[in-house]
């Protein structure tokens, strides 16, 4: 679209051609078009938010709940491992090995509940 201004010494007319249909659009014609779009934009994005959004709440919530569960299910079984080192019933080796696997998926699912937090902002 081109932009073209008419008009006499008080006031201008602005005016855009396509090129494509060969046709003139008066500016406020143009601009109650995109006044309609925006606000057709805001309405559809007021009844997306009223609906969607406790959907999405709710399902982020329970994923949180998931990593929390799974935090304390390895929180545990680093206790148990702790007191079975400690009994002497696991050599030392295989002790480092469980719990360097248990404090990586620890760290795991703590960025994960990090990353689920901060979706809210």
């Amino acid at each position: 679209m081109t932009c073209k201004g008419a008009g006499g010494k008080k006031t201008k007319y602005m005016y855009y051609f396509c090129d494509n249909c060969n046709l003139y659009y008066n500016e406020a014609e143009i601009e109650d078009c995109l006044i309609d779009y925006i606000l057709d934009l805001v309405e559809y994005d007021f009844h997306a938010n009223k609906y969607f959004y406790p959907l999405l709440a709710e399902k982020k919530n329970n994923e949180t709940k998931e990593i929390e569960k799974e935090i304390k299910k390895f929180k545990e079984q680093k206790e148990r491992l702790m007191k079975v080192y400690v009994n002497g019933i696991l050599h030392e080796e295989d002790f480092a090995k469980d719990y360097e696997f248990i404090e990586k998926k620890l760290a795991e699912l703590e960025n994960k509940k990090i990353d689920s937090l901060n979706f809210d902002e």
